[in-house]
């Protein structure tokens, strides 16, 4: 099952997704943030991205960031 993390609306209307996976067997727990067809995923432990695709906090909307940090605390 995937659950989907609630955003504001000027991100869900820009194309951001923030899902969870609950059967990830091989990876650490992680929260996936979508923008059209580019993706990070954090790891839900360390706070760190995963390798691929990696990524860092910059590339992501700080306003956004916040939220998914608060939500996930």
């Amino acid at each position: 099952m995937v659950y989907d993390l609630e955003l504001p609306p000027q991100f869900r209307q820009g194309g951001w997704k923030v899902k969870i996976r609950d059967r990830e067997r091989v990876e650490p727990p992680h929260v996936t943030l979508l923008f059209r067809t580019s993706a990070w995923r954090l790891d839900l432990r360390t706070g760190e991205f995963l390798v691929p695709p990696g990524g860092s906090w910059n590339d992501i909307p700080g306003e956004l960031a916040d939220h998914v940090l608060a939500k996930l605390d």
